[in-house]
């Protein structure tokens, strides 16, 4: 108040406000970050004032000292259970709110990677960058070395790194493989980028013509699938026309076998397929000259070959030199 002298003032240590830690054995209450108390029995919070305190404490725990008599062996036991478990708690709830922080950061950053590239959350390849940059080196640093440790396996007897290329890999300061020469001094150790990414990036390479034809086939598929009413007139024509298939194949990039399936199946049903688009006036969407076949029957075929090596080398004891001049 303006007329009242600052010398009638009460001061904060007069006020009883200083948490005194006899108060934890006496009335299991403990400080907590916002300043005021937390009972220990019943996690209720209040003013960090004594009288507060001890009005709580014999309101609400007044039974408590015939059970844990002031000053016993059994009590401290008591007050350090509950002070162990009102750690644990908090600590949950701790990371739990570093987690819920991480992930609205995450999709904070995925939304400015999808805008930049104006690109649908459908699109694979956009949300396969969002994940390469929200993991870090340090991560794939845990997960290894855990999984070394948990198994005993030794750690320096480790020669050579694969990997797929990516900079929370490959950098050069807070790369995986960076940051794992330095944790355990392993300097001469080798690093290849795999050779089954490098097939697969080889196998993306983009030609107009064939892209042109790809993209038609895609065009053309989602038009069958997309449509509820389309999709079963489609699967009743197969029925009808003894197709050697029920459907055709949706195809996604994130599956790198999958290109290889669409086109297969969709050559295989071309003449039901044609016979499709022409009862819904949809012919137009494939060129009426043999060129357009052509491009698609040799992209079925160098599909084929490029996944019956992508699969060839995979799986356990596979030699580069075998797989590719024998």
């Amino acid at each position: 108040m303006a007329g009242v002298s600052s010398k009638n003032k009460r001061k904060l240590s007069e006020e009883n406000r200083m948490f005194q830690e006899n108060w934890e054995e006496e009335y299991f209450v403990v400080p907590n970050k916002k300043g005021s108390a937390t009972c220990l029995i019943c996690r209720e919070s209040f003013i960090l004032k004594k009288y507060i305190i001890i009005r709580h404490y014999t309101k609400k725990h007044e039974s408590f000292d015939s059970i844990y008599s002031p000053g016993s062996l059994m009590r401290k036991e008591k007050l350090n259970s509950f002070k162990k478990s009102l750690q644990q708690q908090q600590s949950f709830m701790s990371v739990a709110v570093s987690q819920d922080a991480a992930v609205t950061t995450a999709s904070y950053e995925i939304c400015y990677i999808l805008g930049k590239h104006m690109k649908p959350f459908t699109d694979a390849e956009i949300v396969k960058e969002c994940f390469i940059i929200q993991t870090r080196g340090i991560d794939y640093l845990n997960v290894i070395t855990n999984f070394l440790d948990n198994n005993d396996i030794y750690i320096k007897k480790l020669v050579c790194v694969c990997t797929d290329g990516c900079p929370s890999m490959t950098g050069c300061d807070k790369g995986f493989i960076s940051l794992l020469k330095k944790q355990y001094n392993l300097m001469n150790i080798l690093s290849f980028h795999c050779i089954i990414h490098q097939e697969n990036l080889a196998a993306l390479v983009s030609i107009p013509e064939v892209d042109l034809v790809m993209k038609s086939v895609i065009k053309i598929v989602n038009y069958i699938r997309a449509n509820e009413l389309n999709h079963r007139k489609f699967k009743s024509l197969l029925e009808e026309m003894n197709g050697d298939y029920s459907d055709v194949l949706l195809h996604t990039l994130v599956r790198w076998l999958s290109r290889e399936k669409v086109l297969q199946r969709f050559f295989t049903l071309r003449l039901e397929i044609i016979a499709f688009l022409q009862q819904n006036n949809k012919f137009e969407e494939i060129d009426k000259n043999n060129n357009w076949w052509c491009l698609l029957a040799y992209m079925c075929d160098i599909t084929e070959k490029l996944n019956e090596l992508n699969r060839g080398l995979q799986g356990e004891n596979k030699i580069i030199y075998i797989n590719i001049f024998m």
